[in-house]
């Protein structure tokens, strides 16, 4: 990720045996790393609670149930702040570690000790001057944290490295700690290799390969999909356009983009599948099922953006049915979803075939009627009966579906599908606004606020809470937030009490929203 002017601290975490693999957050910094003894790297405070340190880290380990003690080093100015000892079970193989850490307290514990031991563990002499409420407000004038600032009133002796911290947020909140290199920290990018299904129909199939918004037999194959360097997490980078109309022209360094399309028969889609999964950790897949107003390459394009930025380490694809990419065509669109869904049904066939241990289902939109309808009537065949236990999370982003119809239509057979079924609501949605008003306000499922839609059978997470831009439909894929929430529900199997989602009660049921 592209970084922003802010105040960074470094961090070194020493593990006292090696984990398969680690996944680490601080705040909104994300990083999947090798499988080694020492982990570096930087994350920026916060602006809004500079003071407040969310981590989590997540790892895989040799043994189902263990110990894992490792020890986290936080450092300003290439110095020691203060070390967090960790030691953590592990279960199934999978250690989790969620710890919220007071900067102010840690900071405190640690000037006591060196005032307790007469000691300065960092090789420089402690500063002898008191720091009267003249000199902190001199120093301070000039700087919004002032809860920190109120902290550090109460110490007369402090830690050089701390007073460098609020000397340098005069300096307009530029970096502090190492100059940080920004072309070697950026999100370096990639490729990401994905399987798809289409009912389009074929429009190109010489030079490269291409699809309408006609209905035809499905096509299956596999297509690749650049990240840019420098890639945002939660952003799809394209091309700006002029006048709605005209384009400028799309660049690997810069844009997201479909590098190839490639058709294969069922033989051909079968082994590159069982292919994929072979050298997977986990032999799990995603598929995703994109909303109206959609076409092929936008579908490619989210498809890759919420693998990479998640990030998922099974197989990944997508079911593009024949939007019209139209705005003003939602009816069309509908028309064209609700035909759609034998096709859908014959794709999850063939991936129930390939020996994937876990199905995970991602729905937008309108995508939502087409998946969820399809899963209540495939559910009942001999041969899906059988493999149910492979439908893991099913996950409907913004559903554009009736709440009436789902409930006494879908919701008894769907109910019994998947190890959780997870809706993300909003009341700042919109499309889905504009859907409701159509229908004569008759409310959606992905609404939220009064209406919002609770069941015992279902998950529901209200993200009205997370600052979006622009009140966009894709929320669910924009967002740090967001995706964080989904990474641990689609990785881990987190019910939402163990995602940090705070629950509200409300009629005998409930759901759940994001702190603030």
């Amino acid at each position: 990720m592209a970084l922003e002017n802010g105040f960074y601290i470094n961090y070194q975490i020493d593990f006292q045996e090696k984990l398969k693999s680690i996944s680490i957050r601080f705040n909104d910094h994300l990083n999947e790393v090798e499988n080694r003894n020492r982990v570096e790297g930087y994350f920026n405070l916060k602006e809004d609670s500079p003071y407040i340190i969310d981590f989590n880290l997540v790892g895989k380990t040799a043994e189902p149930f263990s110990q894992i003690t490792f020890t986290v080093i936080f450092l300003f100015d290439h110095e020691k702040l203060f070390e967090l000892p960790c030691n953590e079970s592990a279960i199934n193989g999978v250690v989790n570690c969620v710890k919220s850490i007071d900067l102010r307290r840690s900071i405190k514990t640690e000037v006591q000790e060196i005032k307790q031991n007469k000691i300065d563990r960092f090789g420089k002499s402690i500063i002898k001057e008191n720091l009267n409420d003249e000199k902190i407000n001199d120093l301070s004038s000039n700087w919004n944290l002032s809860e920190f600032d109120n902290e550090v009133r109460g110490f007369q002796k402090m830690k050089p490295n701390l007073i460098s911290l609020i000397e340098n947020s005069k300096k307009e909140r530029k970096q502090i700690g190492f100059q940080i290199n920004q072309n070697e920290k950026k999100d370096k990018g990639g490729e990401v290799t994905l399987f798809y299904a289409t009912n389009r129909n074929v429009t190109q199939a010489e030079d490269s390969l291409e699809f309408g918004n006609d209905l035809s037999d499905l096509t299956v194959g596999k297509c690749a999909v650049n990240i840019p360097p420098g890639h945002r997490q939660g952003e799809i980078e394209r091309p700006e356009k002029f006048l709605f109309f005209f384009q400028l022209s799309e660049s690997m360094r810069k844009h997201v983009l479909v590098n190839s399309v490639t058709n294969l028969d069922q033989n051909d889609f079968m082994n590159f599948l069982k292919d994929r999964l072979d050298i997977c950790d986990e032999k799990s897949a995603i598929l995703f099922i994109h909303g109206y107003n959609t076409s092929f390459e936008e579908a490619a394009w989210r498809t890759a953006q919420i693998t990479y930025d998640l990030p998922f380490y099974g197989i990944s694809g997508f079911f593009s049915w024949p939007s019209t990419a139209k705005a003003l065509d939602y009816l069309g669109d509908q028309e064209r979803a609700r035909a759609s869904e034998s096709a859908l049904g014959m794709l999850i066939d063939q991936l129930l075939e390939t020996g994937v241990s876990k199905l995970h289902f991602i729905a937008h939109s309108m995508g939502n009627m087409i998946l969820t309808e399809t899963l209540c009537s495939i559910i009942q065949k001999p041969s899906v009966k059988s493999k149910l236990s492979v439908f893991n999370q099913i996950i409907l982003a913004a559903p554009d579906i009736d709440v009436d119809v789902f409930k006494n239509t879908i919701l008894p057979g769907f109910k019994s599908v998947g190890s959780r079924r997870t809706i993300y609501a909003s009341d700042n949605d919109h499309a889905l606004i504009l859907s409701k008003t159509i229908r004569g306000g008759r409310p959606r499922i992905g609404d939220a606020g009064e209406q919002i839609f609770m069941d015992k059978n279902v998950d529901t997470i209200d993200a009205s809470n997370v600052d979006v831009a622009n009140s966009t439909h894709s929320y669910m894929f924009e967002t740090v937030d967001l995706l964080y929430d989904l990474n641990m529900l689609v990785t881990q199997g987190l019910e939402p009490a163990k995602r940090r989602l705070v629950e509200v009660k409300k009629d005998h049921h409930k759901f759940y929203l994001f702190r603030k």
